[in-house]
């Protein structure tokens, strides 16, 4: 799904036959423990009319026990990820 807004393109890249669909913050949570991962870098999703955050932030946000946030401004997110 395409518009002048690319929130509904986005949107559409969250349904459960998409690459970002069924989304899982355990198996998301385990990739990065298996690199060991240690900062989150997250940036908002490109061509929407207001500035969004991918789903990540929303995890890292619910999670402080995990992820300390490191530095933020409009358009970025860093977390620090705790050992």
């Amino acid at each position: 799904v395409w518009g002048y807004d690319f929130k509904s393109l986005h949107e559409n890249l969250r349904k459960d036959y998409n690459y970002r669909g069924l989304a899982d913050y355990r198996v998301w949570e385990k990739n990065l423990k298996s690199k060991d991962i240690d900062y989150l870098f997250i940036y908002s999703l490109h061509q929407t009319k207001n500035v969004l955050f991918p789903l990540e932030d929303y995890w890292a946000k619910k999670h402080p026990g995990q992820f300390k946030l490191a530095f933020k401004n409009k358009t970025i997110r860093i977390y620090k990820i705790k050992k």
